[in-house]
């Protein structure tokens, strides 16, 4: 009776660590690192290191991402010009640029700020 006991728990913990795995496997551990930190800090927004692009890419588990966006834009001098599908227009001075937002793993947006002319963690 023991052994089947001592198999049963054996068999939970290693499908308990088996599932752990593939969860972080496919969110990969750097997006863990800043879901992560999203929860545990103040902050509304982290910028996501380690793209190939030439873009910026940020991470909010915001409730209204749209605000915040607009308000972080503002705040650096950015002016609201329109939004078509899932990119906003903003404008300042003689520039222009586009901040296209993806939702991210059901509860975070990813917002991707062309040529990463702002800084939205500001």
């Amino acid at each position: 009776m023991r052994t089947h006991w001592k198999i049963a728990l054996a068999s939970l913990i290693g499908g308990l660590a088996l599932s752990a795995v593939l969860i972080v496997n496919s969110i990969g551990l750097r997006n863990l690192q800043y879901m992560y930190t999203l929860h545990t800090t103040e902050q509304k927004i982290i910028k996501m290191e380690g793209h190939q692009s030439a873009n910026g890419y940020y991470l909010t588990k915001s409730i209204e991402p749209t605000q915040i966006l607009k308000q972080r834009m503002q705040s650096q001098g950015w002016h609201y010009v329109q939004h078509e599908g899932n990119g906003y227009f903003f404008e300042k001075k003689q520039q222009q640029t586009i901040v296209t937002t993806t939702i991210w793993n059901h509860n975070y947006v990813l917002y991707q700020v062309q040529r990463d002319v702002v800084d939205l963690t500001g």
